[in-house]
Order: C-alpha cells, then sequence, then structure tokens
C-alpha cells in the first residue's frame, strides 16, 4: 500500500452544512488523501508509524492488496507498529498441516505454551505475495518451548531476510552476523547468533522452513521437514522429534513502498516497452459523494517505448459519478533496463568439456546462456575467453553485456571443467625380452609404445600382464591400457616374444650392494646333477661350479655347466658433503670423517623436532589460489623443484580439502576424518597438517607459491581460515613449507582448532607401511597455536656390502691458517681392502674475530728497575734480573706464556729487564678487559713480544678497533692510557714515558721520582699484589719483605738484614736480591714512594697510593 502524500489538489469547502450529491447538485471534484483509521470502512492502508503508531494495540482492519482483513496491532512493544503476520500455538504430538495466508492474517489467540490452535483463525503465517504488498520493514520473531527455558525474541532489517519473505527466492545467509540482528528483552536463545546454515528459496515457507539454523545444535522450524517445531533446539534421544509444545510468532513493521509522487520511474522491458497505471503513482482518492471504488482514475498516456527514455509529462485525471475531475501533470521517467543475461543456477554445478587440442573456447552457448535487452545489444564479453588444461575443475566465467545506451550486465557462471578425451597411444608391432637368472622378465609398460600423447597431460601405462616366466616362453599377445591425469583411457595390443638366455660361459659376479655375496638365479633348470638350486646365496671369495639341464627358444633341451666366482671388487658408498666451520676461540675448530656424512638424499626416514621457530610466510597476494569443494583433493600441481620423499623423487602434489597434501593422486575424495597412521588403506603417501573434515566452499582460501631461489628454493602451501564442515567459526590457518635440496618439511600452524573430531598429524609413506607422528596427534582430539613442527630427513651413512674397515679424512682440524675453502679426501675402506675417495671442501670463517690479532708497541718505565741506574746507563732500566739468570722462560701471568732462552742473550738496550702484562679494555666501558697476553720489557722501555724479544706485541683473537691499553707489573701498579687507541693488525706506539705528554688515566698515576729526566714510571713496591702501595697501616707492604726475609731457610739467625736471591715479588729495585734492612734495602723504597707522592701533602707513613686503572 502506498504512502500518502500532503493533499495537492485544493478541497472546495461547501457553504452548505449538507452535501448536495443529487444529479447535477454535486460540483465538488475527488481530492487525494485517505490514510485509514482502521475500521473496515477505512482499513489501514500502511505500516508507517505515522498511520498505525497513534492507535492501542489490538485487532484492525487492513487493506494492502485490494482485500481487507483483520489484523494484530502492537503498539506495546519496541516502540510500537508490528503487525502480526505468523502465529503457531502448536500442541506436543500435533502435526496439523500450515495455512498460508495472502488475503488475511492469523489473529492473537492464546499465548499458553501446551495449548493447540490449529485449525483456527489464530493458525497460519503470512505468504509470499501479502508480503510485497506490505513492503515492511522490519521482522521481529518471538518462540518458546517446553524443551527448555530459552526464549527467542529478536528484531532484523536484514535486506536478504526481508526480500526472501517477499518473494520466496533467497536465503537468510549472514543474518547471523551481530550487525545483522538486534535482540529484545528477555532474548535468551543461541539462534540466531548461531545460526550459521539455512535452508533457501522455499516459496511461501520462507519464514517455516528453517529459514536460520546451528546444524544438529539450534533450529527455528515450524512442521519443517513434514514433522519439525523446534525453538531453539534439535531432536535428541530423549526429546525427539514433535515432543515438545512450541509456541511461534512473526511481527512486521514499517513500509518500504514508495510515497504517492507526481514522479514515477520505470522501466522499460525486454520488447522495449511499459505500461503505467494511474495505481503506479501511489495516490488515493476521497470525494464528497462517490465511494473511492467509483471514482474514475486515468492516465493521458499508459505506453512508452525505447524512443522515450527520459522524462515524460503526462496529465492523472479523478473523476467522480459526476463527472467532476481533478487533473494534474506526473513525471513519467522512462528508464531502459540493463541487459538480461539468463544463464545456469549456480548449483548443480554445469560439466563443460576441453576439447581434442587441450582448449576450449567459451560462448553463450557453451555456457547455456542467453542475454536480451529492450533496445539492443552492443556487445558480449565473455572472461576467460579461452581454457586449457591447466583450468580442469572448478571455474567461474562472467559474461559482461552492454546495450546501445551503455547500460551493463554481468553474470557468474559456475561450472567444472573437465578433461574427457583419452589419450592417443601407439604399440609396437611386436617386442622381445629374455628371462633372468630367476626365469622371470617384468616389462615396462613403456617400452611397449612408440608414441603417447595426450591434449593435456599424459599419466600412467599398464599391462594385462606385466610378469613372464618359463611358461610364457614363445608369443604372447599383451593389451597395453594409457591414461591421462583426468583417468581416461586408451587401449592397443602387441605380440611379446619370450626368450630364454643361452648356457652362460665362467661367471664373475660382483658381491650384491647389500649382502656380501650373490643370491645366484638360473632359469627353467631340470635335472640338476652339479651345483646348489637356483636362488643359492653364493658368498664372496667361492667359486661354485653349476651343472643342469634347461630349455632353449624352439623348445628343446640344451645341457649347461660352468663355474661362478663371486668377488668384492667395489668400495664402500656414501654421499658427502661440504660444511662451513667457524673458528672457536681456541683459534682452531675439529670435525670428524663422519661430520662429512650427508643426509639420505632420498629421505628415505624422519626425525620430529618441535624446537623450531614459528615463521608463517605471507603468500596472500602472490600465492596462486586453489579453489575446492568439500572432500575434493585437487588435480596434480607444481612442486617447483624434485623433492624427496620416503625414497621417492616427485615434481608435483596434490592437496585435499580435508587437511593434507599427498604426491599420488587419489580418485576418490572422501577421507573425511584424520586416521590414525601407518595404515595401508588410500590415501598414503601424504603429509597431514591438519587432517580433520574442512569444507573449503564454507570459508577460506587455499594457496600455494614456490619461493626463492635453487637451490634454496621453499614450496609454501598456505590453509588461510579454512572453515570446518560443523563449525565455520572455527577455521584452520597452517602451512606446510617443503624445502628443496635438504628434503626439508615444516609445518606451521598459527590456529588449529579442538572441535571434538579425531584429527592427525604426521608422514606416511607410499604404500602404508610406515609413518611419522607427532606425539599426541594420531587420530586424536588436539589443537596447536603458533606451532611448529619439523620432518627432517635421517643422516645417511657409509655402507658396504661386506663391511667398512676405515673411514678417514685427511684433515679434521683447522685453525687460521685455513681460513677460505679446504679441500678435504675422504676415504672408505671395506674389509677387503677396496677403496672409495670423494673429496669436500671445507669453508673456514672467523665470524667472531678469534683468528684477527693487533700489533701493539708499549713503552714504559718500571720505578723500581730504573733506580740506581750503572754508570753511563742513566736513561736506560738495569737488567740485574736477566744478568743474573733470574727472569723465568715462563711468564708469572695468567695466561703462562713462554720464551726461549736466547731471549735473554740480547744485551745494550734491547736487553730483557722483565716479564710485562698487556692488556686491552672495552672502548665504552673500560672495566671491561678484552684480552691480555704476556710479553717482556727492554732496558729502554720498549715492550716487545715473548716470542723473539724483538717484534711487537700481537694481540690475538681480537678485531681491529679502538680500545683503552693497559700495562701490569707483577710489583708495581698497574696503568691505562687516559684515551682510546686505534689498534690493527698495523703495530701502534704506546709511549707512557713522556713526562711532558702524559696519555695516563688517572690522577698520578705514575712518578718522576728517582726517575730519569723527562720520564715518568710505574710506581714500584706493590707488594703484596693489591691495588695500593702502603709502607705501614691497613695493607702495608713492607711486612711482607721482613716476613720473606726473616722465614727463608737460609736465614738461620732471623737478620732483617738477610738477603734473598733470585726472582721474587719483594725485589722492589729489581736488582735480584731481597733485603728488609742493610746495605741495599728494598723496604726504604714504599717508604720514600708514600713520603713522595704529591697528594700526601701531610707526610704520613701510612698513606696508599692508589692504582689509577679502573675496575668493577
Amino acid at each position: 500500500m502506498k504512502k500518502l502524500l500532503p493533499i495537492i489538489f485544493l478541497l472546495f469547502i461547501s457553504l452548505s452544512l449538507h452535501a448536495q450529491c443529487g444529479p447535477g447538485e454535486d460540483t465538488t471534484a475527488p481530492v487525494f488523501g485517505n490514510a485509514g483509521d482502521g475500521t473496515m470502512a477505512n482499513p489501514f492502508r500502511s505500516l508507517s508509524l505515522s498511520t498505525v503508531g497513534g492507535f492501542p494495540s489490538g485487532t484492525y482492519y487492513f487493506n494492502f492488496n485490494g482485500s481487507t482483513f483483520q489484523g494484530v496491532l502492537d503498539n506495546d512493544t519496541d516502540g510500537g507498529g508490528w503487525l502480526m503476520v505468523l502465529n503457531y500455538v502448536h500442541l506436543a504430538g500435533d502435526n496439523t498441516d500450515l495455512t498460508v495466508r495472502n488475503t488475511d492474517l492469523p489473529l492473537l489467540g492464546s499465548s499458553t505454551l501446551g495449548d493447540n490452535e490449529a485449525g483456527t483463525a489464530n493458525w497460519g503465517h503470512i505468504g509470499n505475495a501479502l508480503a510485497a504488498a506490505i513492503d515492511f520493514e522490519e521482522v521481529r520473531f518471538y518462540g518458546e518451548t517446553t524443551g527448555h527455558t530459552r526464549i527467542v525474541n529478536f528484531k532484523t532489517s536484514y535486506v536478504n531476510a526481508l526480500n526472501y519473505l517477499k518473494t520466496g527466492v533467497g536465503f537468510f545467509g549472514g543474518i547471523n552476523n551481530p550487525a545483522n540482528f538486534t535482540t529484545l528483552t528477555g532474548h535468551t536463545a543461541n539462534i540466531p547468533a548461531l545460526a550459521g546454515n539455512f535452508f533457501g528459496s522455499q516459496g511461501d515457507n520462507a519464514l517455516t522452513e528453517f529459514p536460520f539454523f546451528n546444524s544438529g545444535q539450534n533450529h527455528w522450524g515450524i512442521r519443517g521437514l513434514g514433522n519439525r517445531w523446534e525453538v531453539d533446539d534439535t531432536p535428541t534421544a530423549t526429546s525427539p522429534v514433535n515432543s515438545q509444545s512450541t509456541i511461534h510468532r512473526v511481527w512486521v513493521r514499517g513500509d518500504l513502498s514508495p510515497a504517492g509522487t507526481p514522479a514515477l520511474s520505470v522501466t522499460l522491458d525486454n520488447t522495449g516497452n511499459v505500461s503505467v497505471s494511474p495505481a503506479d503513482f501511489g495516490y488515493t482518492f476521497t470525494d464528497n459523494c462517490s465511494a473511492e471504488a467509483n471514482i474514475n482514475v486515468s492516465l493521458s498516456q499508459t505506453v512508452f517505448a525505447c524512443s522515450e527514455i527520459g522524462d515524460n509529462i503526462i496529465q492523472l485525471t479523478a473523476t467522480d459519478e459526476q463527472n467532476n475531475s481533478t487533473v494534474i501533470d506526473v513525471t513519467v521517467t522512462v528508464l531502459e533496463s540493463p541487459p538480461v543475461i539468463n544463464a545456469p543456477p549456480p548449483a548443480p554445478f554445469m560439466f563443460l568439456s576441453l576439447g581434442s587440442d587441450g582448449t576450449l573456447t567459451l560462448d553463450l552457448a557453451t555456457l547455456n546462456a542467453t542475454v536480451t535487452d529492450d533496445c539492443g545489444i552492443a556487445s558480449t564479453v565473455i572472461s576467460p575467453a579461452t581454457l586449457d588444461c591447466s583450468n580442469t575443475g572448478f571455474n567461474n566465467a562472467t559474461i559482461t553485456v552492454t546495450d546501445v545506451n551503455g547500460n551493463v550486465s554481468t553474470s557468474n557462471v559456475f561450472f567444472i571443467l573437465e578433461d574427457q578425451v583419452p589419450p592417443v597411444i601407439q604399440c609396437v608391432a611386436s617386442y622381445t625380452a629374455e628371462l633372468d637368472g630367476t626365469g622371470s622378465v617384468t616389462l615396462d609398460p613403456n617400452s611397449l609404445l612408440t608414441s603417447f600423447t595426450d591434449n593435456c597431460q599424459t599419466g600412467n601405462v599398464t599391462l594385462d600382464k606385466t610378469v613372464f616366466t618359463c611358461a610364457d616362453i614363445g608369443d604372447n599377445l599383451v593389451t597395453v591400457t594409457a591414461s591421462d591425469q583426468a583417468g581416461n583411457e586408451t587401449t592397443c595390443t602387441t605380440t611379446v616374444t619370450i626368450t630364454i638366455p643361452p648356457c652362460p660361459g665362467n661367471l664373475t659376479l660382483q658381491a650384491e650392494p647389500d649382502a656380501c655375496g650373490v643370491t645366484y638365479n638360473y632359469p627353467c633348470a631340470s635335472n640338476v646333477t652339479a651345483g646348489p638350486p637356483s636362488g643359492t646365496f653364493l658368498a664372496v671369495g667361492t667359486t661354485t661350479t653349476f651343472a643342469y639341464d634347461t630349455l632353449d627358444n624352439t623348445g628343446g633341451t640344451v645341457s649347461c655347466s660352468y663355474d661362478v666366482t663371486v668377488v668384492d671388487e667395489e668400495g664402500p658408498t656414501f654421499v658427502s658433503k661440504d660444511l662451513t666451520l667457524d673458528i672457536m676461540m681456541n683459534g682452531s675448530v675439529s670435525i670428524t670423517a663422519e661430520d662429512f656424512i650427508d643426509s639420505d638424499p632420498l629421505a628415505s626416514d624422519y626425525t620430529v623436532d618441535q624446537t623450531g621457530t614459528f615463521n608463517r610466510e605471507d603468500i596472500s597476494t602472490t600465492g596462486t589460489v586453489v579453489s575446492l569443494f568439500d572432500d575434493e583433493v585437487s588435480s596434480a600441481l607444481p612442486i617447483g623443484f624434485e623433492f624427496a620423499f620416503y625414497g621417492n623423487l616427485y615434481n608435483n602434489f596434490h592437496i585435499s580439502s580435508n587437511g593434507f597434501i599427498t604426491f599420488t593422486a587419489i580418485n576418490d575424495n572422501g577421507f573425511y576424518e584424520g586416521q590414525f597412521l601407518p595404515d595401508v588403506n588410500d590415501p598414503n603417501n601424504l603429509i597431514a597438517f591438519d587432517w580433520d573434515d574442512y569444507d573449503p566452499e564454507s570459508g577460506g582460501t587455499i594457496r600455494y607459491e614456490t619461493i626463492g631461489t635453487a637451490p634454496n628454493r621453499i614450496l609454501i602451501m598456505d590453509f588461510d581460515d579454512v572453515a570446518h564442515i560443523d563449525d565455520d567459526t572455527q577455521g584452520t590457518t597452517t602451512q606446510v613449507k617443503l624445502f628443496e635440496t635438504s628434503n626439508r618439511i615444516e609445518i606451521h600452524a598459527t590456529s588449529i582448532s579442538d572441535l571434538g573430531y579425531d584429527k592427525t598429524q604426521g608422514l606416511e609413506n607410499i604404500d602404508g607401511t610406515a609413518a611419522i607422528i607427532v606425539p599426541g596427534r594420531n587420530a586424536s582430539q588436539w589443537f596447536a597455536a603458533n606451532d611448529v613442527v619439523a620432518f627432517i630427513p635421517v643422516t645417511g651413512e657409509v655402507a658396504d656390502s661386506c663391511g667398512v674397515n676405515t673411514f678417514i679424512a685427511s684433515q679434521t682440524t683447522f685453525d687460521c691458517t685455513n681460513i677460505g675453502e679446504n679441500t678435504v679426501t675422504l676415504t672408505a675402506t671395506d674389509t677387503n681392502g677396496n677403496i672409495t675417495e670423494q673429496t669436500a671442501i671445507v669453508t673456514i670463517t672467523d665470524t667472531n674475530n678469534f683468528c684477527s690479532t693487533v700489533l701493539v708497541s708499549p713503552k714504559v718505565f718500571l720505578q723500581g728497575a730504573a733506580l740506581n741506574p750503572n754508570m753511563g746507563e742513566e736513561t736506560l732500566m738495569r737488567d740485574d734480573l736477566r744478568s743474573n739468570d733470574f727472569i723465568p722462560l715462563t711468564s708469572p701471568y695468567s695466561d703462562s706464556a713462554t720464551t726461549i732462552s736466547t731471549v735473554f742473550d740480547a744485551t745494550g738496550n734491547a736487553a730483557i729487564v722483565d716479564w710485562i702484562w698487556v692488556e686491552l679494555r672495552d672502548a665504552t666501558d673500560n672495566t671491561i678487559v678484552i684480552k691480555g697476553t704476556s710479553a717482556l720489557l727492554q732496558r729502554d722501555g720498549d715492550v716487545v713480544s715473548a716470542v723473539d724479544g724483538i717484534s711487537p706485541v700481537t694481540i690475538s683473537q681480537v678485531a681491529p678497533d679502538m680500545y683503552y691499553v693497559v700495562l701490569k707489573h707483577r710489583n708495581h701498579l698497574g696503568i691505562m692510557t687516559q684515551s682510546t687507541m686505534a689498534l690493527s693488525d698495523i703495530n701502534t706506539i704506546v709511549d707512557f714515558t713522556d713526562v711532558s705528554n702524559q696519555i695516563t688515566f688517572g690522577t698520578n698515576a705514575q712518578t718522576i721520582f728517582g726517575m730519569p729526566t723527562g720520564i715518568v714510571g710505574m710506581w714500584s713496591g706493590n707488594v703484596n699484589v693489591d691495588t695500593v702501595i702502603q709502607y705501614s697501616g691497613t695493607t702495608p707492604d713492607a711486612t711482607g719483605i721482613l716476613s720473606i726475609v726473616l722465614n727463608d731457610p737460609s736465614n738461620f739467625l732471623n737478620l732483617p738484614t738477610f738477603v734473598v736471591a733470585g726472582y721474587n715479588m719483594n725485589d722492589i729495585n729489581m736488582d735480584g736480591n731481597s733485603q728488609y734492612s742493610g746495605t741495599t734495602p728494598d723496604t726504604p723504597l714504599i717508604l720514600q714512594n708514600v713520603l713522595a707522592h704529591p697528594g700526601n701533602f701531610l707526610n704520613f707513613s701510612t698513606f696508599q697510593i692508589t692504582e689509577q686503572l679502573p675496575e668493577n
């Protein structure tokens, strides 16, 4: 019913109190407008709130399609305006037919569960025709049952639902989206939130025949499937079909009908014409004397054609019974219909076939489609225009039609493309095969063909007989059957002639690869007079005589006699690999010969590793999409490289919609439940990443892509949120990676849900006799999130039929001199002395700079050795320790470095004074020691290498960089540069001695006391090896000198003047003697240094000279 516009015609108001309606008395023309008041005489014609919203709830009269009837109006719920269109108060066990109402509506009766209103005026529901006439905006569902306490109470304005109820065509799909429904007070049901399923195109039963439901759990059904009365439940063993009383009610409100308007848009039909009527403008009329039914309404033009596209102004005239007329101008805008495409429905799918050339050109006839247009068609385009073998399976073609006025229509045609063209083969004219030593021969089916072609891709070749024995000597007719990848077959026949070999001469046989000997067979023998039976094992090193009778190719008998000697002349077999090794901290790296053995190149077995890092590759924009139906396995797809799996090599793979990939074509597409592996039944030869019942048609995307470059390519197979058959909200997002060269398999699972069904994750070989399973995931219930599993091929071995004696590598230890590529010879010797050699490349790297070195030449003076210099050598330190042969060949420092005795033979400036410690510290934290080494100190202050006593100091395993340089001595305070120094393999001089350019860290870190002019030196006197020099006090050094003197075994008189000779920490002045008091005592130097220190301005003997080295 059309909405009313404001009255547009001027009302004539009679000056008299009573209308004059007799002949010739009525001069008033009809006027527009009448909304109705719900009475029988003036029924409601619209459900707009402006029309019905001001009335109390109750039963009123309505007229939407020319028929006046009663209906129930609810103005109390959710703002009001609701008209009841479905009412079924049903008693458990009753199964009365439903009532479809297109000229009336059910009335409100009982609201008590257990009542029965079957067959009454209260019983029934709206049909599509009346729903279209009302043209409502919203629908409200209400339901309750004795089966449980949940209540259905929600409303929806979801356009798919509204259109379905008004046409009977379509479905409620998507109603479960929270944006598509609104719950009302008291709603506690699971539907529609869980209503992911639906019946479609149920006509007048659109509201009753399961418009939405959650499969097997929550239903809305009114006598659905013949006897199903359900409210948010489903039949069970304890609550079977139709065992509960139910109430179902549906209400509608609002009006989507166009309002009465002086402008009307119409579209030409497929003939290029369109007719309009006065009613199309939506006006209603009233008259002072004539009833509306007696008012004649007419148009000045009612038929329009292609030539009148656009706006056309015509006249609408309303004339009453006294011939009084009202005329208004109205506009008819004529629109052209877009082209009409009549295409097959989406289901069931249409099947199309490729031609003999492996292609199919699509046209309208092929797609069983037609196109029409009201004014003419300009072009028709089908995309894709041509299909080939790569398109077999599910396809979608788009038809695009453009008419002469530029209107465009598109339609998709879904179909399955098949290859039904059998292959073409040609058998050989004849074929001859000779029996082997066992008296049999197995033919290669391809050897009996001269040609084998197919419009798409060739498949398998089989023979009706492949194994021939002594009984088949002579001609045999053999049938060859060839099939293509689509399963089409062709046969041909040929003659196979089986022959027997002549008697052999003496034989020398090499041992078999898996045994230290040979299993020897001879064919078709009889009357054996010498030697063991055919099939006997002959060991290496034996010679055996055989004598027997056998057949010849003419059917006669011949006698054979000969010797068979078995030898082992082949070395062991193994597969080697190149290695890349990194130098360790000690400057070397070691391996064993076995480390060169590579993994089995055919990946015959695997181990499982679950410790990897989750890393799912994103191929969402680059991967090839694979469209699969429920329980479907794809055709062959390219891996992109040769991949080894369980002992075989493959270039193609197949994807199952149910969560596994296989390297074998499968004709049966089922397998919707994860099997317990291993299992010899189909499917086999597979990688199960999430083997369960998935349905890509309900959601999700399957893709694959090969990434990377040879020889390190990776095949990515990706399930992206692929829906489960029973829960399309719980998809699997899982990725499989196949690695080139290593043949490694990885499964990266973003999300695998546990939906209460058995599923499997693992590998199975080609015949189902072996499998590798992820623990806890073999036909069991499990889940995974951000999970990674790797299947790693096992390592190979050195093999020999008679046993391996030795396996050695020419080099197994590498040091800094080997950085780069090194060729290593691998030699395997078996127990019989046979040798196999291979070479491997070992690349040595030094990523941690353990082979890097820096060169440094520090210059420093020790105060103790600079005191009391020899006459004429005032600028040199004394070398008393060297000249007295007291300096040890082994360093007193932590690295225990050694030198050679000839180093101490040097004299003059290069003479050695003592061992000294050189240390490098971190440039960002000078308390962190990077590396240190022992070195030797010459008389002129040069610190040199302990290796030869001449060269700069080499500090190994240190990369060129910025460092603080530290020097330490066993009884002097250590020092450090105040700034970092740039050190490298080019020698750097670090001079600590220049008094005018002091580079020492800290305050008064060195001294000029007793030093040559212009030279500073390290403080002497740290006898007890702490970080201070103190004469007396808490940690004095002087007492240590006294202790060693008094406790020397030779000082039996306990004299403090006793001299202890040798290499000693207490020898402060480094003259080779330790003395507390006497002629050359060491103790006074400690006191002199303490008193001479610039910081001891009070001259305390307890003052501490503190070492300036930074420490943690």
